[in-house]
């Protein structure tokens, strides 16, 4: 513990603006946000990996932890590599968007983390407007996977199909966002153009697979790393293939 603190202490005095990553999550409540936050903290042996969840370590006021929900925006710093990485959980809840605001206009990277099950919520709608409003990089975090098979029953192609649709669900937010700002402002961008670059897809890297409660999160490209040397297939070119219907043949990507 003490170990990792002086770490981090070190890091805060001598890493320089482009080794430092300042990241909000934000997401509807119970969404699992604040067990994300927790996973991550775990990474850095501040708690134990099975404790997240359970401990909920940013929602340090009694109140947070009386209630199980974040009132209030926290942060904390890890090292992730060489990278200096400040995390900050804000609430989920509409009567705190303040705190989300502040933390949004805090942060390089604004994290956007959805429950698979439960899908786009209200708040949702909200959070993705105030990210996209302030200029953020959004992220968009698939949480809870473990639900569709735990709980749904879901085969792997159920679970794509539902996925799928999911990820059609928070475009079409975007879409809706994008078109009110550009009748606000009479922009003469192009609409679609606009949303080709803030849509979010599997294969552009903006789009994170998660179960927070049993800590592991993945990308597209992670797979793409693991199978690109065994089946002989460039990376990129394999993880533009490993979300939509293609399927691998004698070592030759193709389209089903």
């Amino acid at each position: 513990m003490a170990s990792i603190r002086d770490a981090v202490g070190e890091a805060l005095g001598t890493k320089s603006p482009d080794e430092i990553r300042n990241i909000c999550l934000i997401a509807h409540v119970d969404h699992g946000k604040t067990c994300f936050a927790d996973s991550l903290v775990s990474t850095n042996a501040i708690i134990s990996a099975r404790m997240a969840g359970k401990l909920r370590f940013l929602d340090n006021r009694e109140d947070e932890q009386t209630r199980g929900i974040t009132m209030k925006a926290s942060g904390i710093s890890l090292l992730y590599g060489p990278m200096l990485v400040n995390l900050m959980d804000s609430p989920g809840h509409i009567d705190f968007s303040s705190e989300v605001t502040s933390a949004l206009l805090l942060s390089d990277i604004a994290l956007l983390l959805v429950d698979v099950v439960e899908g786009v919520c209200s708040q949702t709608e909200v959070l993705l407007r105030q990210a996209v409003t302030h200029g953020q990089t959004v992220i968009l975090v698939i949480n809870k996977m473990d639900r569709l098979r735990v709980e749904l029953k879901m085969d792997a192609t159920e679970a794509y199909t539902h996925i799928v649709r999911l990820l059609e669900a928070v475009n079409s937010c975007v879409s809706q966002v994008i078109q009110g700002f550009m009748l606000e402002d009479n922009s003469t961008e192009s609409i679609e153009e606009v949303e080709a670059a803030l849509s979010f897809s599997p294969t552009k890297g903006n789009v994170i697979f998660s179960s927070a409660i049993h800590c592991y999160a993945f990308g597209v490209d992670d797979f793409a790393e693991v199978y690109a040397e065994k089946l002989k297939i460039p990376k990129p070119e394999l993880c533009n293939a490993l979300f939509g219907d293609f399927y691998v043949a004698g070592g030759k990507i193709k389209v089903s």
